[in-house]
């Protein structure tokens, strides 16, 4: 089958688009730090692994064939960290229940789990703020869901990707690769 080009759908689609901005109503804002939300904010303890020789120096595949590396027991690591998951999902449900909102998150550094986002409710990450999601792989802070791995329908922890235009958000996942996550 041939490609063939619609400029016609192409510029109906670029409309829609491109209004969905325009008819956002934003004087609904919920700030994550505020007074309202600000007792929903608690400790949280932090638990992940390190390797006793830190992160592996050179490339995955070299890894899989370091014997001596491989061969060490991981660190489990403990660390308190403010849990600011409900204090999160609170103003995006606030925002859902009189219509939407923006939800802002100001700049700072804010340890979240997985996060229900509802229609109409924008989620602002500030520049200078980052989303640091719990390494703690539990019901806690990941609700176990239907869903799918591989074609296949199970049960599994919930997600934790977001979208976003500013910020950062990072899921922790430099202790496998070894790499920061990007800038959003």
């Amino acid at each position: 089958m041939e490609f063939t080009w619609n400029q016609a759908l192409y510029e109906e689609i670029v409309k829609c688009t491109e209004c969905l901005g325009h008819n956002r109503d934003m004087s609904h804002i919920f700030t994550v730090t505020s007074e309202r939300y600000e007792s929903m904010i608690t400790v949280a303890e932090e638990s992940y692994l390190t390797h006793p020789d830190g992160p592996y120096p050179g490339t995955k595949a070299e890894m899989k064939h370091d014997e001596n590396y491989l061969s060490k027991k991981l660190i489990q690591n403990y660390r308190k960290v403010p849990f600011s998951g409900k204090a999160i999902q609170a103003a995006i449900d606030d925002a859902a229940a009189v219509g939407g909102g923006v939800v802002v998150v100001p700049e700072g550094t804010y340890y979240t789990g997985a996060l229900e986002l509802k229609s109409h409710v924008e989620l602002h990450i500030s520049d200078g703020a980052v989303l640091r999601f719990m390494r703690n792989k539990t019901n806690e802070y990941y609700p176990v869901r239907l869903s799918r791995w591989e074609g296949v329908e199970c049960m599994n922890f919930s997600p934790f990707h977001l979208c976003g235009w500013c910020g950062r958000y990072s899921g922790n996942w430099f202790r496998y690769t070894g790499r920061c996550c990007r800038r959003v």
